[in-house]
C-alpha cells in the first residue's frame, strides 16, 4: 500500500504516450483501488489527480477539466 501511495505521488500524464489519458486514469484507478485497501484514501485526493492532468498542451482540455475542479472542491 505504501509503494502504491509513492507511485500515486509520482505519476504524471507525461508518462504516458501521447498524454493518453485513459491510461492515466486505469492507472490512477488501479493505485486508487489498492490505497482505498487501507480504509482510506488521502484528503484532496481529487484535486491531486486533476492538477496533474491538467498540465498538458491542450487548452480546451485543460479548461474543461478546471470546470470540473470547481465541483471537485466542493465535494471536498
Amino acid at each position: 500500500m505504501d509503494d502504491a501511495a509513492t507511485k500515486q505521488d509520482a505519476l504524471t500524464l507525461a508518462e504516458f504516450p501521447g498524454e493518453n489519458i485513459s491510461k492515466f486514469a486505469n492507472v490512477a484507478q488501479h493505485l486508487m483501488k489498492i490505497i482505498e485497501g487501507g480504509y482510506t484514501l488521502p484528503y484532496q485526493l481529487g484535486s491531486q489527480f486533476f492538477n496533474k492532468v491538467c498540465g498538458n498542451q491542450i487548452l480546451y482540455f485543460n479548461r474543461t477539466l478546471y470546470n470540473l475542479f470547481d465541483n471537485v472542491l466542493k465535494m471536498e
